[in-house]
Parts: structure tokens; C-alpha cells; sequence
């Protein structure tokens, strides 16, 4: 069996983290961590950057993904984690394991339904699987995105006379008179 490199073992670890303290179920990828999220778990200090995804590649996600392909009775963890718009995997996961987006989706909820229920332990190192915090033991400094420190100022608003203007106006931009509608149907 190939070993699992150091980032992928600490992207597993974060991941399995993410199993055992979420509700997760297969049916539902709406439940299944996000890039963006793993990579909070990882860096939790650090702003994400733009493409998450494309950063977590360098990150564990390739040398994960190439573990689950040389050993085939691992099953395909990375189909787990799934982009927050889309709530998908990207199209990179289902090409690397010879499927196509969409028309292997059965396959994709087959190989999450396994991973979910998949006995993680022996791969995830002595870290507990319930630690609220990946520890990043074998991080070098290589691997940490650049720090400053800031001081923000922020107006705080009641967010119910937020909401009671916002009706008033319904909806609209006083100023231009736009009305920004969310995914969800209703106005923001």
C-alpha cells in the first residue's frame, strides 16, 4: 500500500474532523465540508485565498487523491469535500478517477456513502478524529500563508431596524432604486 504523504495525512485528519463532529450524510452533499472550510481547518488564522480548491491541491488534495487511486480498497475521500456554490466536487476529482461530471454522480454518492461510513482511524495518525483543532504537526513554514496583524472599525447596527427599513423601502436602494435578488428568491 503507498504511503500517504505528510499533507495529505493532515488533509484526511481535517476531514475525518469534519465527519465526526458534523452532521454528515450522504444523500445530502449540502453536509459535506467545503473547500473553503477544510482550508479554515487547516489555516485557521488565515484569510482564504481566491480558488481555494486550486490552493488545496498543493495542500494535501492531489497527494490525498492519488493515495485513494493506488489503493483501491480505500475509498474516494476527496469526493467528500465539494465546492460551497455547487455543493459538487470540481470536475478534476471525477476525471482523475476516469468518470465524467454528472453522469457518474451515482458513483460519486456510492464512494461518499463508503467514505462516510469508512473506518478512518488507522490513517489519521494518533490525533483523535473528535479534536475540534487539526493539528498541524508536520506544517513547515513554507506552508503558511503570510500573517498581519489588523485593527478594524466597523459600525454596529440593530439589525432589526435594519430589517424594518428594508421593508419599508421594499427592498430597494434608496439611493438608485436597485433591488438585489439572493439565490433563494428573496431580497436582500
Amino acid at each position: 500500500m503507498k504511503q500517504l504523504s505528510p499533507k495529505g495525512r493532515r488533509l484526511l485528519r481535517a476531514i475525518v474532523n469534519y465527519l465526526t463532529t458534523k452532521r454528515v450524510t450522504s444523500k445530502d452533499p449540502s453536509t459535506f465540508p467545503t473547500y473553503g472550510i477544510l482550508y479554515s481547518s487547516l489555516f485557521p488564522n488565515a484569510p482564504a485565498p481566491p480558488r481555494v480548491g486550486v490552493h488545496l491541491r498543493s495542500q494535501g488534495l492531489d497527494d490525498l487523491n492519488a493515495w485513494t487511486l493506488t489503493n483501491p480498497a480505500i475509498p474516494k475521500v476527496t469526493g467528500l469535500i465539494v465546492a460551497a456554490s455547487t455543493k459538487r466536487p470540481n470536475d478534476q476529482f471525477f476525471k482523475s478517477h476516469g468518470k465524467k461530471p454528472l453522469i457518474d454522480d451515482v458513483w460519486w454518492q456510492i464512494e461518499s456513502q463508503k467514505a462516510i461510513a469508512f473506518d478512518w482511524s488507522p490513517y489519521v495518525g494518533s490525533q483523535k478524529a473528535n479534536s475540534p483543532i487539526v493539528v498541524a504537526e508536520d506544517l513547515c513554514a513554507d506552508d503558511l500563508a503570510p500573517r498581519v496583524k489588523i485593527e478594524v472599525s466597523r459600525i454596529v447596527r440593530d439589525t432589526k431596524i435594519a430589517r424594518e427599513v428594508k421593508a419599508l423601502h421594499n427592498h430597494k436602494c434608496q439611493l438608485c432604486g436597485n433591488q438585489l435578488e439572493l439565490s433563494s428568491g428573496l431580497y436582500y
